[in-house]
């Protein structure tokens, strides 16, 4: 019996060596140097910070000259602040319904957008428009709108 008690404390010493759970306090370890009067170190100059850049994108010429426009088209609307991905997304959705020979005006590339009194569904007019004359002029019929 006093065998077994042997062993089971000679266990539970190296369980808690192996553990670090020896008792003793840790002290943190600071990853600024410490002088030797015990004062704290500090970088003589401040880092800059961290610039965020943007991943550049490769608009063609048309895109760009769609995107201003529409931009411009949706001012003041909750469509505003979509991103370039988005708007590019609607027109070619836009084109793709002009090239299957949709009316103009009845073409919606937004949901939820509904038709205001000339026919125009609100939201999505700029983006017809100015991606029709844009992004895919030989599909966007000559009679329509050109602003």
């Amino acid at each position: 019996m006093r065998m077994h008690a042997t062993a089971a404390a000679v266990a539970a010493v190296l369980l808690l060596a192996l553990t670090g759970c020896t008792g003793t306090p840790q002290t943190a370890s600071s990853s600024l140097p410490v002088m030797s009067d015990g004062a704290t170190q500090f970088p003589s100059k401040t880092p800059e910070p961290l610039k965020v850049t943007e991943t550049p994108t490769t608009n063609s010429p048309a895109e760009a000259t769609y995107l201003e426009r529409v931009r411009k088209g949706l001012a003041g609307t909750q469509l505003a602040e979509a991103s370039d991905a988005q708007l590019l997304d609607a027109a070619k959705k836009a084109c793709d319904q002009l090239a299957q020979g949709t009316p103009y005006k009845e073409i919606s590339v937004v949901d939820g957008d509904t038709q205001g009194k000339g026919g125009w569904y609100q939201y999505s007019a700029p983006i017809v428009v100015f991606g029709g004359m844009n992004l895919c002029p030989d599909v966007y019929p000559a009679d329509a709108i050109h602003p």
